[in-house]
């Protein structure tokens, strides 16, 4: 198993030796998320949870498998 990982960092688009994302990268998920956010959940009384968006998981959920794929990088 452990001869897959560096076939999964070539996926991923990642080389062995170091970061293949820069920090900046971290920061534009996080922007793309908050405005997706508001995108989708604009319609919503302040007052409402976010969790009551419909696209909320969603949305969440695209943007943790953005970090998760960052973070492996940065290993």
């Amino acid at each position: 198993m452990r001869h897959l990982a560096p076939v999964a960092l070539v996926v991923a688009g990642c080389s062995p030796g170091g970061p293949c994302a820069p920090e900046t990268d971290l920061a534009a998920i996080e922007a793309r998320y908050q405005a997706e956010l508001v995108a989708a959940c604009a319609s919503f009384a302040p007052a409402d949870p976010p969790t009551e968006c419909p696209s909320y998981q969603e949305i969440t959920d695209r943007a943790r498998r953005a970090r998760e794929e960052w973070a492996a990088c940065q290993r």
